[in-house]
């Protein structure tokens, strides 16, 4: 798992471009095709958004289907940005504020570059080379920061996670075992429009099965797996395999993946409040960087663990 890790933090470090998640689908998908799987693309577009999710495996047969998500965020300006997975309204609101700081910081250096060309004619010579080159230097500038530059490293959003996965579909291919198929997501890593997809798309595919999703499991904070109430025995049935691991019931009043799904383990980590309201802090910054292989390990084993003999009880 740490090769595939490497892999993946040098050669698709960022996913966050059509081109680059185009690249990465591509190696993926052929990926999975080698192992024997099907791989079907789910593919969904608003606008000029297009969210392409690829689904891994036989969802007929399968008893659980593992998610995550494959693509990179974009780096955030806003000091003490904080990651909600549970809660939509409060999450989205971050994104509000990240992304008005972003377009803030774009328009004042356009008014930068105003100042700087008003008084243009007047310049000397040397002083007008020295204009130009600040100038070009300027628009560049505005435009990444309109656009929005992508993030450095991303071990925690969701690189952690998607390696995990990825090298459970090996394994279950080594296994020959189709009780699992995967679904890799787009448009999650500062947004939950690749899970409604999910939700929208798929609703006869999930019927009866288990969902497992995995986020943010790179470091920090404990090992949480969220349940809605009627989902309890399901979750504790996986914490089993992880005993450190904290279960964590989340209403389904607030819109996103509890309200979404039934039979939902969300596997993540983080820390809580007393409202157990799980907050993730540096998943959109250069902070984004830190990895614990020993947790990922003991994830990767909870279920594996799970995945093999809760399948077979049932």
């Amino acid at each position: 798992m740490r090769d595939l890790f490497a892999l993946l933090c040098v050669q698709f470090a960022k996913r966050n471009t059509a081109k680059r998640k185009e690249r990465f689908l591509a190696w993926l998908a052929h990926s999975a095709q080698d192992l024997g799987f099907e791989v079907h693309i789910d593919e969904k577009k608003k606008g000029k958004l297009a969210s392409r999710n690829l689904l891994v495996g036989n969802f007929t047969k399968c008893e659980n289907i593992v998610v995550t998500g494959y693509d990179t965020p974009s780096k955030v300006m806003m000091p003490g940005y904080t990651y909600y997975p549970f809660n939509f309204k409060k999450d989205h609101k971050q994104e509000m504020i990240a992304l008005a700081i972003q377009m803030a910081s774009s328009i004042f250096v356009i008014f930068l570059f105003y100042l700087l060309v008003r008084g243009f004619n007047d310049y000397n010579i040397w002083m007008k080379v020295a204009a130009v080159i600040v100038g070009v230097a300027m628009i560049i500038a505005s435009f990444f920061l309109g656009k929005g530059m992508a993030n450095k490293y991303n071990f925690n959003k969701n690189t952690s996670a998607l390696c995990v996965a990825i090298t459970l579909m090996q394994e279950a291919a080594a296994a020959k075992d189709n009780r699992t198929a995967f679904i890799f997501c787009d448009n999650v890593s500062a947004s939950f429009y690749g899970y409604a997809q999910i939700a929208e798309n798929m609703e006869k595919k999930l019927k009866g099965k288990n969902m497992i999703i995995m986020d943010c499991i790179a470091s920090d904070g404990d090992v949480f797996i969220a349940h809605k109430k009627a989902d309890k025995q399901l979750a504790e049935g996986l914490q089993k395999y992880l005993p450190k691991s904290r279960l964590l019931e989340r209403p389904t009043d607030v819109p996103g993946c509890m309200q979404w799904f039934n039979n939902l383990m969300y596997v993540t980590s983080g820390t809580a409040d007393e409202q157990h309201e799980v907050k993730i802090k540096n998943t959109r910054s250069r902070k984004d960087g830190k990895l614990e292989m020993d947790r990922l390990e003991a994830i990767h084993d909870m279920l594996v663990k799970y995945l093999k003999i809760e399948a077979v009880k049932k």
